[in-house]
């Protein structure tokens, strides 16, 4: 191959900017144009690192494309070579003897490269809960996906610690739903689970990866905590006992089910441990059709999570029909703890406990599409506007006592609403 000496003896010239255009070389003191027969990505990815750029997302650019003029003048060598991607110098790629053709029409090679990045953003998508979901990472100003090939704890595990998660905790999953026009930009990665980055593992691909549809990397970051809600109960605060582990909601088995066991339910749903009544033999409502996911399970009454409590093995148990869990909560809770989130897509509107991470779903009679709301914690009072029927409902956080409180001409927008109980205004 050429003896190019050092770096400094490659540009680009002919391109948008500065990170891409036609391939020249200084050789014999002039500036030389080179064949593209037998250049691939992996002869890109070293030009672009001689230049400073990163390896990763070079791009071959054919000339037969016509994306950059070609060089009218000047030298054109044909020389063959196969990179493997990794060099520090075009020199140090192996002479090749293998083209199927000989250059014709001065095909000039180019390369489109991307500044060096020192760290890659991600984000989690399309998951049940903000903490999992298909992994994302954003390169080359897009989002892009991971291929789940050799995916593993250790790579959800670095992914959780970028996003502040604990990454104990982490846990490779496969995803619900899936991206169908969403390019992947990592085909092959394996990380120790300590790194900082995912750019601190290795990664085979980096920026045109290739892999079906199904095979999305996705990780749960919370998958060592359980995380609880109550439903079909006659409140907020009571209900049947639904636990959240690996992608799915499932019940908890009354077997030895007791007052110890709902007072460590209802702190992690952000009530006082004081008064917690344990209700068995499916005393409310469930679903049937869920696994039991928790059985035999012994708490002392003084646990922080259900986790630290006694149990079979998640997913193993002896349950019979209509032995679902329960509890009653007292109502009074900590209202600093407490923070309220509309999901307008699921038309929702949940109760977040800070303390315990943990959630219910507020009940919304009447409500069909709420759009924004508010809510009185000294009257226990939640104010909702119904996008739908164009009105604003008042009702307890249970969602009882519901009243209308106004019917809006169907051509009033609004986008967000204040209530004021002392005077009995909402804006």
């Amino acid at each position: 191959p050429l003896d190019l000496g050092n770096s400094s003896v490659v540009r680009l010239v002919n391109g948008r900017n500065e990170y891409e255009g036609i391939v020249e070389i200084y050789h014999n003191h002039l500036w030389t144009t080179l064949c593209d027969a037998g250049w691939n990505d992996k002869t890109a990815k070293v030009i672009c690192h001689m230049l400073g750029f990163s390896r990763f997302g070079a791009i071959f650019v054919e000339s037969s494309s016509g994306m950059f003029p070609k060089v009218q003048n000047g030298l054109f060598q044909v020389e063959y070579v196969s990179c493997v991607g990794n060099e520090t110098n075009f020199d140090d790629c192996r002479p090749s003897y293998r083209i199927p053709y000989s250059c014709q029409n001065r095909q000039q090679a180019g390369v489109m490269c991307v500044p060096e990045i020192s760290n890659l953003t991600v984000r989690l998508v399309n998951g049940t809960h903000m903490y999992e979901g298909s992994v994302q990472v954003f390169f080359n100003g897009t989002w892009g996906l991971i291929c789940n090939k050799g995916w593993s704890n250790a790579e959800a595990q670095v992914v959780c610690g970028m996003l502040g998660y604990e990454r104990s905790e982490a846990k490779a999953i496969r995803p619900t739903r899936f991206f169908s026009n969403v390019p992947y930009f990592i085909d092959n990665i394996k990380c120790h689970g300590n790194e900082s980055n995912l750019l601190g593992c290795n990664i085979l691909e980096l920026g045109n990866a290739e892999c079906p549809i199904e095979v999305q990397a996705a990780v749960n970051c919370r998958a060592g905590k359980a995380m609880l809600r109550l439903t079909h109960g006659n409140s907020s605060h009571s209900g049947t006992v639904e636990v959240f582990y690996n992608g799915e909601w499932g019940i908890v088995c009354d077997d030895y089910w007791t007052d110890a066991d709902a007072q460590v339910v209802c702190y992690m749903l952000g009530y006082q441990r004081y008064g917690a009544k344990a209700v068995r033999a499916a005393g409310f409502p469930y679903d049937t059709s869920q696994s039991v996911l928790l059985d035999d399970v012994t708490c002392r009454g003084n646990e922080t999570t259900i986790l630290e409590c006694s149990h079979r093995p998640w997913g193993e148990h002896n349950c019979r029909a209509n032995k679902a869990a329960g509890v009653i909560c007292r109502a009074e809770e900590n209202k600093d703890d407490v923070l309220l989130l509309l999901d307008t897509q699921s038309k929702s509107i949940y109760k977040m406990y800070l303390s315990t991470q943990t959630y219910i779903t507020l009940p919304l009679p009447l409500v069909y599409n709420p759009g924004s709301f508010d809510f009185d914690p000294g009257s226990d009072r939640l104010f909702v506007y119904d996008k739908k029927y164009n009105q604003i409902l008042n009702m307890r956080s249970d969602g009882t006592d519901i009243q209308l409180v106004r019917q809006l001409e169907l051509s009033t927008e609004v986008y967000n609403i204040k209530a004021d109980v002392v005077h009995g205004k909402v804006f």
